[in-house]
């Protein structure tokens, strides 16, 4: 290989990539390619973190957290408070699809694919904008379940 004419380079090179965590009995090794630092660059505004619904609370809420810290924990709180109540919201837009098609079975299932993948969108783009600060995380969270909630009460009328 180029630039590795001796044994001193190829372990230099190999400190750039891989690094110890731990030397317990067991030798752990990361690697910068590893799931954990893909998932900290990629993926922090759309997975929800592993903590749990009061844990989430207590970080929201403690003035010694760094801003930032405060800021996704409060994201992460409301998230998981309204992801689960966006089944309420498809129910009642489904209830007012099938009272307006319900005959028309292929045109009632492809606009309840679209309402779905749209309410999902618009969720993870909420989720996505708070997380880099443009909307309060509140908004960011439920935003979603407020548009398809107008949408839906608007479609029973």
């Amino acid at each position: 290989m180029p630039g590795l004419e001796e044994a001193s380079d190829l372990l230099a090179q190999v400190r750039r990539v891989f690094r110890v965590v731990s030397q317990g009995e067991v030798l752990e090794v990361e690697s910068d390619l590893s799931r954990a630092r893909a998932i900290a660059d990629y993926a922090d505004t759309f997975s929800f973190g592993q903590d749990s619904l009061s844990e989430a609370w207590r970080k929201a809420k403690d003035p010694f957290l760094p801003p930032l810290e405060r800021w996704r924990a409060r994201l992460e709180f409301h998230s998981k408070l309204a992801l689960p109540l966006a089944n309420l919201v498809l129910v009642l837009l489904a209830v007012a699809m099938a009272l307006r098609h319900g005959r028309s079975t292929g045109l009632a299932l492809g606009l309840s694919v679209v309402l779905a993948l749209g309410y999902y969108g618009a969720f993870f783009l909420g989720r996505s904008l708070s997380g880099i600060g443009v909307l309060p995380p509140e908004l960011g969270a439920w935003g979603a379940n407020l548009l398809f909630l107008a949408l839906g009460a608007r479609a029973l009328r």
